[in-house]
């Protein structure tokens, strides 16, 4: 699957894509794994609460800091040279 980059004018909108998009990746492919990468651990925290919030079902995993790792670093600036706009803050790629 590749991945989306999506922009939102604010954060309740963001919120609600990214719910709206988990539920139809979950319904249509239940046993795929889906990655939602962002930059603290806080946000780790309210995404989690967020999929809670709307029974879907997920997990956290909080391991090395990959925007600091070398291929981190290759992944995302691949990334950010392929998408059609700005990954920024809440704007999550699936």
């Amino acid at each position: 699957r590749p991945i989306e980059c999506i922009s939102a004018g604010n954060n309740q909108s963001a919120d609600s894509f990214l719910v709206k998009r988990l539920s139809q990746i979950v319904k249509s492919e239940p046993q795929s794994k889906i990655a939602v990468i962002v930059r603290r651990n806080r946000d780790v925290e309210y995404i989690l609460s967020l999929c809670q919030e709307n029974n879907l079902p997920a997990s956290a995993e909080r391991g090395a800091d990959i925007f600091s790792h070398p291929l981190g670093v290759l992944y995302f600036d691949l990334l950010v040279r392929q998408a059609p706009v700005r990954v920024e803050f809440r704007q999550y790629a699936l």
